[in-house]
C-alpha cells in the first residue's frame, strides 16, 4: 500500500510539473504569435506603404 501511495505521489506532482510546463509554453506561443502578427502587419503596411508610393510617382510621371 505504500509503494502504490509513493507512486501516487509522485504522478501527482508530475502532473503538477507538467501543468506548470504546459502554461509556461502556452504563454510563450501566445507572445511569439502576437509577435508574429505584429510582424506581418508591418510588412503588410510596409508593402502597402511602398505600393501607393510607387502608384503616386506612376502618376506624376505620367501626366
Amino acid at each position: 500500500m505504500h509503494k502504490e501511495w509513493a507512486a501516487f505521489e509522485a504522478s501527482k506532482k508530475k502532473a503538477v510539473e507538467d501543468e506548470a510546463r504546459a502554461a509556461l509554453l502556452k504563454a510563450k506561443l501566445e507572445s511569439d504569435r502576437a509577435k508574429f502578427e505584429s510582424d506581418q502587419k508591418t510588412k503588410e503596411w510596409s508593402v502597402a506603404s511602398w505600393k501607393r508610393k510607387v502608384e503616386a510617382e506612376v502618376s506624376l510621371l505620367s501626366e
